[in-house]
């Protein structure tokens, strides 16, 4: 369970690094256009 409860953790912060990097992405463009 412990092995399992650290996948899902790790799998949560990678998905929000990626979102805050899209949304980063995303605000730069628009900031520029």
């Amino acid at each position: 369970m412990v092995l399992s409860l650290l996948e899902v953790v790790l799998t949560l912060l990678i998905n929000v690094g990626v979102a805050r990097k899209r949304l980063v992405g995303f605000c730069k463009s628009k900031a520029q256009a």
